[in-house]
This record gives structure tokens, sequence and C-alpha cells, in this order.
């Protein structure tokens, strides 16, 4: 009411206002600084070396393409290095292949050639050669051998069989022994043995032989 007195006591007032919460404190920079990138901020350049998918794909489409022109280009370049090669080697003209070897006749016995065969070795194991070139003998026959059913011995078997490659040796050569002797041409007969004999090999095989040792070069047939 007017005139009444005031009413004792503290007079209230508006709260006070709250005060903000201080922002945190940035870290100190370490030493050297924070870098230019960082110092930036959040930076959208990408590390070096890195690629997207796509480009990584089109590289790898690059590194195909360039392999298959570095392998085209290997394959030409030793094609043409042959090439030359063939041309150094033959003066323009491929290289002829060189002929086979020829390997040399099997050793077997005098048995088991021809009538006319040049040879090496002993009767009873020899190696076929060309007459043309130095040999140790020459079969010039084959003959039957006697018409008796026993075996006649070792001395009557080389006599009647030494007679009978005289006969041979003169149809062979045209010359008889002494001829043929005077010639430097010895000759004997390969008679079977005795038990050869017994298992039906009666026959003999007639062959000349130089009558000094040593080689014969050509056939007696041209002596």
């Amino acid at each position: 009411a007017p005139g009444a007195a005031a009413p004792t006591g503290t007079a209230v007032g508006p709260p006070p206002p709250v005060a903000a919460p201080a922002a945190p404190a940035m870290p100190a920079a370490p030493a050297g600084g924070w870098g230019p990138a960082l110092a930036a901020g959040p930076s959208l350049d990408l590390p070096p070396g890195y690629l997207t998918g796509d480009a990584r794909a089109a590289l790898a489409r690059r590194e195909r393409r360039r392999g298959r022109w570095l392998l085209l280009g290997g394959v030409v370049a030793v094609a043409a290095a042959v090439g030359i090669t063939v041309r150094l080697n033959s003066g323009g003209e491929p290289e002829a292949e060189p002929p086979p070897a020829t390997a040399p006749a099997p050793a077997r016995s005098v048995a088991a050639i021809a009538v006319g065969a040049c040879f090496t070795g002993q009767p009873s194991r020899v190696t076929t050669v060309d007459c043309a070139r130095p040999h140790q003998g020459e079969l010039f026959g084959q003959v039957a051998g006697p018409a008796v059913d026993a075996w006649p011995g070792e001395p009557a078997l080389r006599r009647d069989m030494g007679n009978a490659c005289t006969v041979a040796l003169a149809g062979y050569s045209g010359a008889g022994p002494a001829e043929a002797l005077a010639r430097g041409i010895a000759f004997r007969p390969i008679t079977p043995t005795r038990a050869q004999w017994d298992g039906g090999a009666t026959g003999s095989y007639c062959v000349a032989y130089p009558a000094a040792g040593g080689t014969l070069t050509g056939s007696i047939k041209d002596r």
C-alpha cells in the first residue's frame, strides 16, 4: 500500500550467466613443424605411385601390348640372325646336310660272306671291306665236301679241298697256282672241323691272301 514500509531482507536479482567451457588447447607442434600437408589440413593429394582401378587396368593393357611387341621383335631378330648365318656359311645357298656315316660291316666268319667279298681279320672272324681298299683276304670260291659219309680226317680233307679250290681259282681269276703265286697271291681252303662235319657242314671255302704277308689292294681278278 502507498506509504507502507518496504519488507526487510536481501533483495533477489536475476541468476548470473553460465560461463562457456574453454576450448581445448591445440597441442604444441613437433620439432620441425607439422609439414606442409598437415599444416594446411587434410590433403586430397594421392600418395606417390598410387593408381586408381581404371588407371591400373589401362596400365596393364599397355604392358600386355608392349610385351607382345617385344616378343614379335625377338622372333624377327632370331630369324634374321639364322638367315645371315646360312648365307655366311654357304655363300647364299643352304648348307647341305653331311652324309650319314657308314657303319662298318659286323664281324662274321667266311661262311657268312659272299664269293667275291674282300675282308680283314681271320677266317673265323672277318669284317668285309671294299676290295679297292687294303685287305687281308678275298673269298673266291665255295666248294662242296667230298662224297663220303664218314669223317675223312683233316689231312685228306685239306688235300681234296685244296684241289677243288685250284679249279675254283682258275675259274675266278683265270690263273693257276703258279701264275697266282707269281702275282703275289697265295690261297688255301678253309675246311670244317670234325664237329662241324658231324653237324652237316661239309663244304669248304677258298680264300686268297698276300703270299708275302701284309695286305692286298684290288681284287685278284684284276691282277
